[in-house]
């Protein structure tokens, strides 16, 4: 098909030679992300590097003023930018995706792939130059990663880092697998061009991030830079993660395609990967599912609990745990989560917010919703402390 059959474009700085040597091709895509936007394409202009690069820039007929943005860079900066504005909004449209890959190959002139969302932005000046130099010297690997920063959705404050490993090195496919879509960093990934260009059946059951972390790691792992060169916002308005939060019938939806995708590629790799897919797939069984396996030592955990009793923590586990504590009827003192900016409100469950110095002055028990938490306060927390992905280990 043909990249603009959905959609007319306003096209800037188009035409140019389409054949020109280009080390690195920067894709972009934005859609009404107006108060995030130009932290993110200023963190990409101002990067400094000894290969050339450039930036696409993909916005799905933003409504909120983020094309005048997009329009302003790429008139500011016409040997970097390319922009295609779209005049239609093909988001629902199910041809969308092969549009989408009509574009990319019709335009990245790159011999490597930078990918960006619109939401988030790059904190390392250097990153495509330490990323290109790292697959430049590394010829066995496709892609390469880095460390992030998780942060607020409104500001830069950090909630969590994204770090599948202690150091620089090649990531297995197998831990790739086992890690899931949010195992590496979206705007961290670096890939070879070339690895596109053949097309796999289990690419073919969903367009995911996850699915080309598998791709990238399937001829010699992913190199993994350990520097923290790159942020994610959590859960910012209107992203794709946070849609999929709000509606538990879109997830789970999601995760049926992605059981299909892990099977497709079992099939197709001759069960190279059966051990680590097949533990994969446990990672499906909701957190309801978990809990409700365990509830009765739940339970007697709970009830032995004497004084106040936080949860801290509301991603996923969190808020499903919260979502059991309900139906059980176990009252909460409260709950907390570095991301939350105040304290004083409660949550769609009637839990009260509070600001982690408080749960910390006060708590006598503090339940923490995952690992990275019980991590961070170990060494914070003199009370009792519970690790809740005992109870909820695949996710």
């Amino acid at each position: 098909m043909e990249y603009d059959q959905l959609t007319q474009f306003e096209e800037i700085n188009v035409d140019v030679d389409p054949k020109a040597d280009i080390d690195v091709t920067v894709i972009c895509g934005t859609y009404n992300q107006y108060n995030y936007i130009r932290k993110a394409l200023d963190s990409i202009v101002t990067q400094q590097a000894n290969c050339s690069f450039e930036l696409l820039i993909y916005d799905d007929s933003s409504t909120d003023g983020t094309s005048d943005i997009v329009r302003e860079f790429a008139l500011n900066y016409p040997s970097i930018v390319r922009a295609f504005i779209a005049k239609k909004n093909t988001y629902s449209d199910p041809l969308r995706v092969e549009a989408r890959k009509e574009w990319r190959r019709c335009f990245v002139r790159g011999k490597y792939i930078a990918t960006i969302e619109g939401d988030d932005y790059w904190i390392d000046p250097y990153k495509i130059q330490k990323q290109w130099r790292a697959l430049e010297k590394h010829p066995e690997c496709d892609m390469c990663a880095c460390r992030a920063s998780v942060v607020h959705e409104e500001d830069t404050q950090e909630v969590q880092e994204i770090r599948p490993q202690i150091g620089d090195g090649i990531i297995s496919i197998e831990n790739v697998i086992l890690g899931g879509g949010q195992y590496l960093a979206t705007a961290g990934l670096f890939y070879r061009c070339s690895m596109t260009e053949k097309i796999m059946e289990f690419e073919n059951v969903l367009s995911l991030d996850y699915v080309k972390q598998i791709k990238g790691a399937l001829r010699g792992g992913i190199y993994y830079i350990d520097d923290k060169m790159v942020a994610y916002r959590r859960f910012a308005k209107g992203s794709w993660t946070s849609n999929m939060m709000s509606d538990k019938n879109k997830l789970h939806e999601q995760w049926r395609k992605e059981k299909r995708m892990l099977t497709v590629l079992d099939e197709e790799t001759g069960g190279k990967y059966h051990e680590a897919i097949s533990e994969r797939m446990k990672a499906y069984l909701t957190f309801e599912e978990q809990l409700g396996e365990r509830k009765d030592e739940l339970i007697n955990l709970l009830a032995s609990l004497r004084g106040t009793v936080f949860l801290w923590g509301m991603g996923r586990r969190g808020v499903d745990f919260e979502d059991f504590c309900m139906s059980e009827k176990i009252t909460l003192t409260g709950v907390c989560d570095k991301a939350y900016k105040s304290d004083g409100i409660t949550t769609e469950r009637g839990n009260k917010i509070f600001t982690p110095e408080q749960v910390l002055g006060m708590a006598d028990n503090i339940l923490a919703s995952n690992a990275v938490v019980y991590q961070y306060l170990k060494d914070k927390f003199v009370g009792n402390l519970v690790n809740l992905q005992e109870y909820m280990p695949y996710g």
